[in-house]
């Protein structure tokens, strides 16, 4: 699954938020990303989040022995640093970096796809005997309940993909359906949509014209949207 090899260095690539926090993304990792905020060490928060990283790896069954060891042991560079919005919050834009101009093949979207069905299954875990009431939980603290996260859960699983089609026709939806069985319909079907993507566009560059971010000239590219499906979700 992993694209990394003993000795060679991790390339990280950078949002940088207009208060100093950051954003650190490893692309070759799916899923994995970390929050810095202005004045932590960046090298102390990868670290961390690399052997956190590696566990969660193992137990989702996603990489060989060998590969979660490579990872506890890699080095890492920063390869690329852009301007960003302030991290963690809905409707901001994400960075387009360099890399996310490359095209994905069959088996790193796979992968990307892969760690979003694993972090479905802990919530599945995390959530099974929690009570409705349970599952209603922070609604009158202002933040998200679980069920109201596990709908933006799905929410995006959908919309990441139709940041490059416009035409991508939206899921249906059915009222009595429990929020994470609807995460999981929506990936079944963002699954083949991803994949079948044809080779020759998977690298183009695209400005979505509906359901916007804050930044409603955000760019888009097929790796992009995978990238932040396994982030996202994770």
């Amino acid at each position: 699954m992993l694209d990394v090899l003993p000795g060679n260095p991790l390339d990280l690539c950078v949002e940088v938020a207009p208060n100093g926090d950051e954003l650190v993304h490893a692309p070759s990792l799916p899923g994995f990303s970390v929050r810095v905020v202005r004045g932590a060490s960046r090298d102390r928060c990868v670290g961390a989040r690399l052997s956190a990283y590696a566990r969660w790896l193992a137990a989702a069954g996603l990489a060989p022995r060998g590969q979660i060891d490579a990872v506890r042991g890699l080095d890492w560079m920063v390869v690329e640093s852009v301007a960003g919005a302030p991290v963690w919050i809905s409707g901001n834009a994400a960075a387009l970096f360099s890399v996310d101009r490359r095209a994905l093949s069959n088996s790193e979207v796979t992968d990307h796809l892969d760690v979003v069905a694993a972090a479905l299954s802990d919530m599945a875990s995390a959530t099974a005997r929690l009570s409705a009431r349970g599952r209603a939980h922070g609604r009158r603290t202002g933040g998200r309940s679980i069920d109201e996260a596990l709908t933006h859960v799905g929410n995006c699983i959908w919309w990441y993909a139709s940041r490059i089609d416009d035409e991508l026709p939206e899921p249906p939806e059915f009222p009595r359906e429990p929020p994470l069985v609807r995460c999981i319909r929506l990936l079944a079907d963002v699954r083949p949509y991803l994949l079948g993507v044809p080779a020759r566009a998977r690298a183009r560059v695209h400005v979505p014209t509906r359901f916007l971010t804050n930044d409603p000239r955000e760019t888009w590219t097929h790796a992009k949207a995978c990238r932040r499906e396994a982030e996202h979700a994770l």
